[in-house]
């Protein structure tokens, strides 16, 4: 990565809490106390402190594990930093990261002014990719602090991931995906683990940008929530993701 945002990230967190709470030493009670809005705030805040670009969006409890560890019942989000998104997997920093869809905002996502549904995708998505997402949290134990620490950690934004996209017009929403590691099956998934499915969860995330002023850009890429186990990729294993319908993601863990 040009600079370590990861670390940035970290110094950014704080210096946008302390600005909003007095009681550093007591995060539990802080963030108990903490409405999503004002978790949102917070993140918006390391956002806006980072000096770095936001060229993607992670979105969180789309299935029922992440709904149920955090107990909530729609979606949250966080972004995706510059020199975040990968192509070439020996930069990876992280390795511990879950299989996920990842959709391509073309230009016509600034135009957006009202709410959309999944046929009007088409005019708001360019292409399709694999991914992997690796989060990555300021918190060892961020369940424990709830959905609002969550969210202020960027919804621990760490790195993704990309396989090879394909053009939106080629793609189906039912995806079947396998994971394989030293030429071993050990996951089989789908997007059927998506509670309203891939493409509402995508219309849900752009909907929601409009009610809470979130500027989505054309270039950016949304990643729909884990379809996967989050597993650790550990060194000198070799990783193929397949898919039904999108290019697979092959490279040993170095």
């Amino acid at each position: 990565m040009k600079k370590n945002i990861l670390n940035t990230k970290k110094t950014a967190f704080f210096s946008a809490l302390e600005s909003r709470t007095s009681n550093l030493h007591g995060l539990k009670e802080c963030f108990d106390k903490m409405s999503v809005k004002q978790a949102y705030q917070v993140q918006n805040d390391i956002i806006k402190s980072t000096d770095v670009g936001v060229v993607g969006w992670k979105l969180g409890g789309v299935n029922s594990k992440t709904r149920d560890l955090f107990s909530v019942e729609e979606l949250y989000w966080g972004p995706i930093f510059d020199t975040c998104i990968l192509n070439n997997p020996s930069q990876l920093m992280l390795d511990c990261g879950e299989v996920e869809v990842a959709l391509k905002f073309s230009d016509n996502i600034e135009r957006i002014q009202r709410n959309i549904t999944p046929v009007d995708l088409s005019m708001c998505i360019e292409s399709v990719a694999l991914s992997i997402e690796y989060p990555h949290s300021i918190f060892p134990n961020v369940v424990a602090l709830g959905v609002s620490a969550l969210i202020s950690d960027c919804c621990g934004s760490g790195q993704c991931l990309l396989g090879k996209e394909i053009p939106f017009d080629q793609f189906s929403e039912d995806v079947n995906i396998k994971v394989n590691i030293d030429t071993v099956d050990v996951e089989m998934c789908s997007t059927d683990i998506l509670i309203d499915g891939l493409y509402q969860t995508v219309c849900d995330f752009i909907n929601k940008s409009l009610e809470f002023g979130l500027e989505l850009k054309g270039g950016q890429w949304v990643f729909t929530g884990g379809l996967s186990e989050c597993r650790p990729y550990e060194v000198n294993s070799f990783v193929r993701i397949e898919s039904n319908i999108l290019p697979s993601i092959s490279y040993g863990v170095v």
